[in-house]
């Protein structure tokens, strides 16, 4: 967002507020001053040195970092990774899905399981831009968690869901009540393609994790460690047939993030900061 530049007295805030987010395609029409709409945009905004700013919400950065690197056992591009989740995130136009797998190799393993949507593009040294823009793209973009740089990242990917991915997601919301934080409900309810299919890819056992971005700017991440362990069903502590460790978290644009589900249960209700 461009930052309006010119001084502005105390009595002129609001009639420049609702000129420069009109100016800026922010809204489709001038704001009535006073009005509902003026406040929500001002939670966004903050008057700062003689202009309007767009407030960096550097708790939420924060906290997704945190927990995304416990997941990911802070990788090297971890800092690299969260610039661009908080990029897209916090474009009205744009989501996106980010599938975390160990190295290229095991992306190989994928095989059939994946498709690439389109021609395969030789996309040469790109920058943070061009990365933004590709994730927001339809498909999955596959991210090798020991790669050092972004460079090694996939784009456009159609990840086939296989009956055993379908049967595991199906368990989990059976077995929802159980393994839910608090009254959180099904993080797949009344939700579209993007989540749906997020979800779904987390329960494949070559993947990590899964982290997805709506169109809303919430973020939510799905770790479901299904790796071949042999038979769990002769241990009672487990209540699913191959899962050893569940984590669901969401990050709302602008609330505090929750861990909505956990298996084996570790923890209290945490929220926010408390991470």
């Amino acid at each position: 967002m461009k930052i309006i530049e010119k001084s502005h007295s105390l009595s002129t805030r609001e009639e420049d507020l609702s000129s420069y987010v009109l100016t800026e395609g922010l809204t489709s029409q001038p704001l009535e001053l006073g009005s509902k709409i003026i406040s929500q945009v001002r939670e966004l905004l903050r008057w700062q040195d003689n202009q309007w700013k767009l407030i960096a919400n550097e708790s939420r950065k924060t906290n997704l970092k945190n927990i995304l690197g416990g997941l990911l056992m802070n990788p090297p591009n971890l800092d690299k990774i969260i610039e661009i989740i908080i990029e897209v995130s916090e474009d009205p136009e744009k989501g996106g899905t980010i599938v975390f797998v160990q190295n290229d190799e095991t992306i190989k393993q994928f095989g059939s399981r994946k498709k690439n949507m389109g021609e395969h593009w030789d996309l040469g040294d790109i920058n943070s831009e061009d990365i933004i823009a590709l994730v927001a793209q339809d498909g999955a973009t596959l991210c090798p968690i020991d790669s050092r740089d972004l460079q090694s990242l996939q784009y456009r990917k159609l990840l086939l869901s296989s009956d055993s991915s379908l049967s595991l997601l199906d368990d989990i919301e059976k077995k929802w009540p159980i393994i839910k934080i608090k009254d959180a409900e099904w993080p797949l309810l009344a939700k579209g393609s993007r989540r749906w299919n997020a979800a779904i890819a987390s329960c494949n056992y070559l993947v990590d994790t899964v982290l997805v971005i709506s169109q809303d700017g919430n973020i939510q991440i799905w770790y479901v460690d299904n790796k071949p362990t042999g038979d769990l069903k002769e241990n009672d502590m487990y209540i699913f047939d191959n899962i050893t460790r569940l984590e669901i978290h969401e990050f709302p644009l602008r609330e505090k993030n929750e861990l909505i589900a956990e298996y084996p249960k570790m923890t209290k209700a945490i929220s926010g900061d408390e991470h």
